[in-house]
This record gives structure tokens, C-alpha cells and sequence, in this order.
């Protein structure tokens, strides 16, 4: 878990110092200029994430 918390961080730094991400402030990172970056790198780390939706049965 503690890999899932800091490294999206880690990552999000380094894109940023090096000009990949030109967000200035605070910023959610619900924008696919932040978290697209970031998820490509963690899956070269060997993190990978899946949804899977199971249909609601009424």
C-alpha cells in the first residue's frame, strides 16, 4: 500500500520538474494531464490498475 500512496507523488514531482505536467497551484488529480502521465509510470513499476463493474442486480 504504501507503494499505491507515495510513488504516484514521486511521479507527479518528477513530471512536473521536468516541465511534463504545467499545472501551477493545487490541483485534484482528476485531470488527465496529471493522472494519465502518472499511470503510465506506475505500470512500469509493475502497478497496474483494473476496474471491473459487476452488474446490480435489482
Amino acid at each position: 500500500m504504501a507503494k499505491t500512496v507515495g510513488l504516484p507523488l514521486a511521479i507527479a514531482v518528477d513530471l512536473f520538474l521536468d516541465g511534463k505536467i504545467g499545472l501551477r497551484g493545487l490541483h485534484v488529480p482528476v485531470l488527465t494531464e496529471i493522472y494519465r502521465p502518472i499511470l503510465a509510470a506506475l505500470e512500469e513499476q509493475g502497478i497496474r490498475f483494473e476496474e471491473k463493474v459487476e452488474p446490480v442486480n435489482p
